[in-house]
């Protein structure tokens, strides 16, 4: 019997800004796989391997990716006010079949990385919604194809921004700068 996703809210409430502790979690309970993961003004750091089906940036929230934070089949990254991923991991962040990313009209969303941190698409194209801005300083491995809708921007920051990019970009209404 699967069970019913839930939805985890960050409280920071175990005073240490890791993911993986259950008490700085909605319910005392960390996300896991087909879960939402809600995160406002807070930094947290991915100490070990997680995995959640949503994850929900708000504004002032910065993800820091220690380990591999894996998103599950049709994940998104999600930002609903102006927030950062950075990954200092190999890997850091892994799209499973999709690479969806839904940016709020009028926020950003910074992809980062440092040292060995790496962000790695599936082999699907990257798919931009929501009206608001993506920014990516770092690239995304894997992602073959890109798709903008709803007016969204995506802001390239850095060379080899979509190396695997092998169909023609898809922009219905939307840019890219």
């Amino acid at each position: 019997t699967a069970l019913a996703a839930d939805t985890r809210t960050w409280t920071g409430n175990g005073n240490d800004g890791k993911w993986s502790t259950a008490a700085n979690w909605s319910d005392n309970t960390k996300p896991v796989t087909g879960d939402t993961a809600i995160i406002e003004n807070a930094n947290v750091l991915v100490d070990a391997a997680e995995a959640a089906k949503v994850v929900r940036l708000g504004d002032g929230a910065k993800l820091s990716l220690g380990n591999v934070l894996t998103l599950d089949a049709d994940g998104t990254l999600e930002a609903t006010g102006d927030a950062t991923v950075e990954s200092s991991f190999a890997a850091g962040l892994m799209f499973t079949t999709v690479n969806q990313v839904k940016v709020s009209a009028g926020k950003t969303l910074s992809l980062e990385a440092t040292g060995v941190g790496t962000i790695v698409g599936a082999a699907a194209a990257l798919e931009l919604s929501g009206a608001g801005t993506l920014v990516l300083k770092t690239p995304v491995t894997v992602a073959t194809d890109l798709k903008i809708t709803e007016g969204s921007t995506l802001v390239v920051n850095v060379d080899n921004a979509l190396p695997a990019l092998t169909g023609t970009p898809t922009i219905a209404k939307g840019s890219i700068v």
